[in-house]
């Protein structure tokens, strides 16, 4: 029975209907079917000892006070799910301009300072770019300084000049921030632990790593979309860390994501997460799920970026209402699917 269900687990990760075909023929075979040849048996054993009203009455109670408690006692109703304990995104190290990669100034897993640099660029037609218009500029101050200027020659020297200047201010910008600075005090770390490969050409915006700040951590957690309408205000998630201790945390924000929309990066499967991407558009969920997001009481630091088992208390049901819930989600995954 159990090698059974592990092989339809197994074949639902693949094919799902032909999965879901498999556990429900094991459970049939498994559990419903040795219930009916003992119920079955038990009848003839009534029928030979002549006491077939006794059998009846007792199947009766029996049946009556299984259905009464599957249908008036109220049970503890979750919804599970997985999330990861990630930083915030103003804690992620980006390249504010395009260069070549110098070598790392910190080693991954060090203190670091806010403003303090980690990496360089370089970037030799910027810097080149940035000297001409130093230059220029000082050549038309220093023409605005000569005599016999006409009143047109000046003022067109000094559009020039203003023009010249605003070049320069945004292009020494540009040089500045070819020096990759830490966003905040904590612990540096590279992305997958390594630093990132000196002589390579990063564009703006390309991410190498984050500061671990305790301060600056969150839980995202993806749940079945079924799930989110049966919660109401001020709910909580309730999370496993890896060290088995469970803490509680309220909900900081949520919202369903549906198929073909943007999901957290760090919730894909591609980087580790639970959810499934779709192969010709990454980045996009390819089913449905209840995105939570939740703000740490305590010190994660110590697991940022590690998977923890999420859950969401969702009240009290019996256990034909959640029966009921089960396949109705069941016959919506497979109907869409």
């Amino acid at each position: 029975m159990l090698l059974t269900l592990t092989i339809a687990l197994i074949v639902s990760s693949w094919f799902f209907i032909f999965g879901l075909l498999l556990a429900a023929w094991a459970i049939i075979m498994g559990v419903i079917w040795p219930l009916v040849k003992v119920a079955k048996k038990g009848v003839k054993m009534a029928r030979a000892q002549n006491r077939v009203r006794r059998a009846q009455v007792r199947l009766f109670l029996f049946l009556a006070v299984i259905i009464g408690l599957m249908a008036f006692v109220p049970l503890p109703f979750f919804a599970r799910g997985e999330g990861r304990i990630v930083p915030l995104p103003h804690a992620e190290i980006l390249a504010a301009t395009a260069g070549l990669l110098g070598s790392p100034e910190i080693a991954d897993g060090a203190l670091v300072t806010a403003g303090s640099t980690v990496m360089r660029l370089t970037n030799p037609s910027q810097s080149a770019r940035r000297e001409a218009l130093a230059l220029n500029v000082v050549f038309l101050e220093d023409a605005l300084t000569r005599s016999g200027l006409t009143v047109a020659e000046r003022q067109r020297i000094e559009r020039e000049s203003e023009v010249a200047r605003a070049s320069l201010v945004n292009a020494e910008t540009l040089e500045d921030a070819l020096s990759i600075r830490a966003p905040l005090d904590g612990r540096l770390s590279w992305t997958a632990g390594q630093p990132p490969t000196p002589g390579r050409f990063a564009f703006r915006g390309d991410g190498f790593g984050y500061v671990i700040n305790p301060d600056a951590l969150q839980v995202v957690a993806a749940i079945p979309a079924a799930y989110s309408g049966r919660v109401g205000e001020n709910s909580s998630i309730e999370l496993r860390l890896p060290n088995e201790t469970t803490i509680i945390l309220p909900f900081a924000r949520e919202r369903v994501v549906d198929v073909g929309q943007q999901v957290p990066p760090e919730l894909l499967r591609s980087a580790g997460g639970p959810v499934p991407e779709q192969p010709d558009n990454p980045g996009m969920a390819l089913d449905s799920r209840w995105i939570i997001w939740a703000a740490p009481d305590r010190d994660l630091s110590q697991w940022a970026g590690a998977h923890v088992e999420a859950r969401v208390d969702l009240g009290r049901a019996s256990a034909f209402t959640q029966i009921q819930f089960h396949l109705r989600r069941l016959f919506l995954r497979v109907t869409r699917f």
